[in-house]
């Protein structure tokens, strides 16, 4: 699998299942995971994107240390993605409205934890790594990026 072919299978995926965990490191250099919703935008193929509240703890913990990974399933978990990269914390008006447009109906339960569109903020995932597993049939594969 090259990054072309990787990058694919995790937009498909994302845009199948809606919804990641997303696992980053807090303030106590512990683990914290927490489900998302993220997509992937076609003209930065690059990163993986997610919308979130400055209010919210993992604004600064990203803040602190950007190591991230997410874990992406399909439906009945046949295909499991795992994107590893750098998270960024970006206020970005232009990007929020195109994240906002992509993810649409799929932010419900985000709007009713965080009803202050003026709050938002990207968390950018700049991908390192995707790890591409299919329990099925026993396919695997690992892509490095940048």
């Amino acid at each position: 699998m090259d990054q072309a072919s990787a990058i694919s299978a995790l937009e498909r995926i994302v845009d199948g299942n809606g919804t990641a965990v997303l696992a980053n490191i807090d303030q106590e250099g512990l683990p914290r995971t927490r489900w998302m919703t993220p997509c992937v935008l076609r003209d930065q193929q690059g990163s993986l994107f997610a919308l979130t509240s400055a209010d919210f703890d993992k604004r600064a913990q990203i803040g602190a240390n950007g190591h991230v990974e997410w874990l992406v399933t399909g439906a009945n978990r046949e295909e499991i993605v795992r994107v590893r990269g750098n998270a960024l914390v970006v206020d970005n008006p232009r990007l929020k409205a195109e994240i906002v447009e992509a993810l649409g109906a799929r932010l419900a339960m985000f709007w009713r934890v965080s009803p202050d569109p003026d709050r938002l903020v990207v968390l950018e995932t700049v991908i390192t790594e995707i790890s591409y597993y299919r329990p099925a049939s026993g396919e695997k594969s690992r892509v490095a990026f940048g």
